[in-house]
């Protein structure tokens, strides 16, 4: 969540907006990240999940290309998935599977 939140006050003009939210869902829980930033495009949603890629966009802001990737595993690792859409900016979800007991 840090490093999404993170990306997104990085990315986000001065101005624009950072929403936080909860999707509950019948069978999955949502937690939605999104910005009025530039977005990513939908050619390099994968990419930025690779280690050390640095897009074109954040050339000259600090990073090293590895939060989304650490973001993505952390995710993976929790029988999470990890979505990037396309929104004003940028939708970032973690979809989390309802637990039945």
């Amino acid at each position: 969540m840090t490093n999404l939140v993170d990306n997104a006050v990085k990315f986000t003009p001065a101005g624009g907006s950072i929403e936080i939210s909860l999707v509950r869902g019948e069978d999955e829980n949502i937690i939605r990240i999104s910005d009025t930033g530039p977005g990513i495009g939908e050619d390099e949603r994968d990419a930025v999940m690779r280690r050390f890629y640095r897009s074109d966009k954040s050339r000259n802001t600090q990073g090293v290309g590895l939060g989304l990737s650490l973001v993505s595993a952390i995710v993976k690792l929790h029988g999470f998935r990890l979505t990037l859409n396309a929104g004003a900016g940028c939708v970032a979800e973690i979809a989390c599977p309802v637990r039945r007991h």
